[in-house]
């Protein structure tokens, strides 16, 4: 089974309420997101206004998710769905660790490509998100940007 690398670059996700309503929910809204694909929602709560602020969202993956307005006493609006592009065209470099074949995306490319690793360790500069590798195989980031 193939390991994506973690995103580590993080953004703010903003989500505006179109027509907020004329007097707000009492406790304010709950946004539920995930990374498409996953199992695991995040939830943020008492969150108030007409524009919603998420930090600390990764920003190399697709984001998926609702937003509800918490009316008290148990009450809640009808959960309003959003979906959010991944787009990260940072790239860092990484030091491919274990002798195997791993694929990754350079900088500038658009497709990911494979490199056979037999003297490691290799530095590669990659699209951030994009180096995958094979079982047991490691590489690691300095976070380090280029180009």
């Amino acid at each position: 089974m193939a390991t994506a690398l973690p995103c580590s670059i993080l953004r703010t996700l903003t989500i505006m309420i179109s027509s907020p309503p004329t007097i707000p929910p009492a406790n304010g809204y709950t946004v539920k997101w995930r990374v498409v694909g996953t199992t695991t929602w995040n939830v943020v709560s008492n969150l108030y206004g007409s524009t919603l602020q998420i930090p600390a969202v990764p920003a190399c993956y697709n984001i998926e998710g609702t937003v509800q307005a918490d009316c008290a006493g148990g009450g809640s609006s009808n959960p309003t769905t959003f979906a959010v592009t991944g787009n990260v065209s940072s790239c860092e470099s990484f030091t491919l660790e274990s002798v195997g074949v791993y694929t990754y995306t350079p900088c500038g490319a658009t497709s990911g490509i494979p490199i056979n690793v037999t003297t490691p360790p290799q530095t590669i500069c990659a699209i951030v998100g994009t180096v995958v590798s094979g079982r047991g195989l490691t590489w690691s980031s300095t976070n380090t940007q280029c180009i």
